[in-house]
């Protein structure tokens, strides 16, 4: 997927939102040219375009995600090349990409530049969460990201940029999704803004709740539920922006719950609050010392109450005798990072740049202590990177590194060498990276003797791209990771520990096809993985098939065709299929599982998008999810002596969604 739109990223350390509005793409000749040529910085802190970038990046516009009628950001960043989800512990999503399980801490989820990962246990919580609505583009990092972001972008980056970054207006969007049963979701959002050159104010707002799916639900000890109001997702958040001069003001504040009978590993007796709060403040200042350079400060503070169980919400039986965890933590990160991007030359950059965080984690219990014996515990980080752009004729370099030193878990490098060259209708690139996961504080907490060390991997890829002619182009990436030192959860007679495992990793090939002219666009691409070249770590693994995990199929299939019939109608038929899976079914009753091969799985979609419907400014969605009512669970991709079946997820669902325009 490509940009389509001229809106810049917000999160640049390095580069100021008017810079990146005033940026022009240049030779532009079609419609595909224009997309490919525009600047995306998530990659390297400086805007370079698409073919150039430092990193293998999948960029998916406003337009196209109109179009194709996703109802939320899970049907958003399936369309990305090797990207998937699974199941895991009270009602939570896992994702995979490139054939590694990337759940905790692996991926680095961005709003507007601000991380989202919670820090108790490093996870994204990403079902019903942001709505489409919000969502002016998003930036894919399908490879490593810590030598500029860190310990939570080993695998990879998604960067959501809102609609926040819209000058001025106000819309309001609701939406509805029916299923066979009744309702799947319902959401409602407005956005807005008001300024001029040097001041402005932005603010997005919306709240919406969404079923699981629709069936039942089984775990390995044959207990059932039927999922409908019992596996729900509700969401109510506020993003706001204040912008005077080079100064910005960010916040975003959010209350996100899962209402679910899904346990840790059974079927609860009543379906229980899961609550997840977040505070996020952040400042932005950058001064223009010169023409040449800039410096930029950030300064954020972020609050988190993550997985969040009490026990009046738990609504057991009397003569229920189980006993379940209650969860009341709560952990803050004041970060602080300056950055200094100068330019020797037009042809030669240099970025630099310091940061340091403080995590504090606080438990409300007495009897819920942390490893220390306290209620408190804190740890730091400091860290040094830089970055040079050298651009030449025959190619452009870069090279970067960072440094972390943690308080608890010690040191981290991450060096990056990409080469990347543009030649005719050809372009190339050659690219190195090291990244690593920084424990959390759970990660922490839980191993033994706080003896978790950060994990780290080595990622190498290859991308070739070809345009066809000014309006198609095809690319072709492959990649090979190495991961050692792997973070790994595991519960031994409900004894949670963490603890690094030597390692693991996969090799893969991705391949995208797309064209675009006269209002029509089409978008295929194709993702392999298998790490049958690689040490498989157990509890992922499938037995006689050495290269597949868990819940996570070794090819995937995404096509999109978007048609706009007349200026004010365009049709968009879609599918996802994904190919055989393995998972574990309930054998028994004694709490394990047989190893399932699922078959693999077409999600054949239809969306209908209708403007200025019966009266300007009114826009109108109507969608079909799963048309063929095809059985897509979401499987888990761990196995331990028990653990999680799969999740029946996804049935047939029309949407309509309309918005206006102020």
């Amino acid at each position: 997927m490509a940009q389509t739109s001229k809106d810049s990223l917000i999160s640049a350390d390095s580069v100021s939102l008017q810079q990146l509005l005033n940026l022009k793409s240049s030779g532009i000749s079609s419609e595909l040219e224009k997309d490919v040529n525009e600047s995306v910085q998530a990659a390297s802190k400086r805007p370079l375009p698409l073919r150039k970038s430092p990193s293998i990046v999948s960029v998916i516009s406003n337009d196209e995600i109109q179009i194709s009628g996703a109802r939320d950001l899970v049907d958003v960043l399936r369309l990305v090349p090797g990207l998937e989800f699974g199941t895991d512990v009270q009602g939570a999503y896992s994702i995979v990409l490139r054939g590694n399980v990337s759940t905790e801490g692996k991926i680095l989820l961005m709003l507007d530049g601000m991380e989202l990962n919670e820090n108790m246990y490093a996870s994204i919580q990403i079902a019903n969460r942001i709505p489409v609505e919000q969502i002016r583009r998003i930036e894919v990092i399908r490879g490593p990201g810590s030598a500029i972001y860190g310990g939570f972008a080993e695998y990879g980056v998604i960067n959501i940029i809102t609609k926040n970054a819209d000058r001025n207006g106000f819309r309001v969007t609701a939406a509805n999704g029916m299923g066979k049963e009744g309702y799947m979701r319902q959401t409602a959002s407005v956005t807005a803004g008001v300024g001029n050159e040097n001041v402005r104010f932005a603010a997005g707002a919306w709240l919406g709740r969404a079923q699981q799916g629709e069936g039942k639900y089984r775990d390995f000890y044959g207990n059932s539920y039927d999922l409908r109001d019992n596996q729900t997702f509700q969401t109510m958040a506020a993003n706001l922006l204040f912008t005077y001069k080079n100064l910005s003001v960010s916040t975003f504040l959010e209350q996100y719950n899962t209402q679910i009978r899904d346990g840790f590993d059974e079927v609860r007796p009543q379906a229980y609050d899961n609550n997840y709060k977040t505070l996020i403040v952040e400042a932005k200042h950058q001064a223009n010392i010169s023409p040449n350079l800039q410096l930029t400060t950030k300064l954020n503070y972020k609050f988190q109450r993550p997985w969040e169980l009490r026990a009046s919400s738990l609504k057991v039986a009397s003569d229920d005798s189980t006993e379940y965890e209650v969860y009341q933590r709560s952990v803050a990160r004041y970060k602080l990072n300056s950055t200094m991007s100068y330019d020797f030359t037009k042809k030669i950059n240099l970025i630099a740049g310091a940061e340091y965080f403080q995590d504090i984690a606080k438990t409300d219990s007495v009897t819920d202590m942390f490893y220390n014996g306290k209620d408190k515990l804190s740890y730091n980080n400091i860290a040094v990177f830089a970055q040079s752009l050298f651009k030449y004729r025959w190619a452009n370099i870069t090279v970067g590194a960072r440094y972390d030193h943690h308080s608890h878990a010690g040191a981290a490098f991450a060096p990056r060498v990409g080469i990347t060259k543009r030649y005719d209708k050809w372009h190339f690139k050659l690219l190195y990276g090291n990244s690593f996961r920084a424990p959390s504080v759970e990660n922490i907490n839980y191993s033994e003797n706080a003896g978790i060390k950060p994990e780290k991997s080595t990622v190498i890829e290859l991308e070739a791209g070809y345009q066809l002619d000014e309006n198609s182009l095809i690319t072709m990436s492959l990649y090979d990771i190495e991961t050692r030192k792997v973070i790994v959860y595991s519960s031994v007679d409900d004894v949670e520990v963490y603890k690094n495992l030597p390692k693991t990793g996969s090799q893969g090939i991705e391949a995208e096809y797309r064209y675009k002219k006269d209002g029509l666009f089409l978008t295929a691409n194709y993702a392999y993985y298998t790490k049958a070249n690689k040490t498989q770590i157990g509890i992922y693994s499938v037995e006689g098939h050495d290269g597949a995990i868990l819940g996570a199929a070794q090819h995937k299939v995404n096509l999109v065709l978007g048609w706009n019939v007349t200026k004010k109608m365009s049709l968009a038929p879609s599918l996802n299929w994904l190919g055989k899976r393995y998972g574990y079914a309930p054998a028994d009753l004694s709490g394990l599982g047989e190893l399932k091969e699922y078959k693999p799985t077409a999600l054949l979609n239809f969306s209908v998008r209708y403007v200025d419907f019966l009266i300007p400014n009114l826009s109108v969605v109507l969608s079909g999810y799963n048309l063929l009512n095809a059985s897509n669970p979401l499987i888990c991709n761990y196995y331990n002596a028990g653990g999680h079946t799969a999740m029946p997820n996804n049935p047939r669902e029309v949407l309509v969604r309309f918005s206006y325009r102020f």
